[in-house]
């Protein structure tokens, strides 16, 4: 997994936290790119290891492409010297409303007291 994944995943659960009872109301979700790698239990146990609230989902490849696009994110695989290969992707946190639709995004170290707004604003 890139990189900057663990601290993105470090950031969602900072914002859980700053949420206090409120992240109850939220679905935190980590979702593979790379579905012919990972699997479903290490993609949940990683997760899991930044947060109880996030949970890890794998889908297909084709459901992955799918979601990506409908977020207007991108990811490809890069390889590497020596061989095997990374995945380099859109590294957003995408807040969802309870109708299931996309209303905002946050970026990658975004200053909590932005972050925090927005996320409620998907909330309400």
């Amino acid at each position: 997994m890139p990189g900057f994944l663990p601290d993105t995943l470090a950031d969602v659960s900072d914002l859980l936290d700053a949420l206090g009872d409120e992240a109850g109301r939220i679905h935190a979700v980590s979702v593979t790119v790379d579905p012919g790698r990972d699997d479903r239990r290490a993609v949940a146990d990683y997760a899991a290891c930044f947060h109880p609230a996030i949970r890890g989902w794998i889908g297909s490849p084709g459901q992955t492409d799918r979601r990506v696009q409908g977020l207007r994110a991108e990811y490809r695989k890069l390889p590497l010297d020596g061989g095997g290969y990374t995945m380099d992707h859109t590294a957003s946190v995408f807040p969802f409303d309870a109708a299931g639709r996309s209303v905002t995004t946050v970026d990658p170290h975004e200053p909590r007291e932005y972050a925090l707004p927005k996320i409620r604003r998907a909330m309400s």
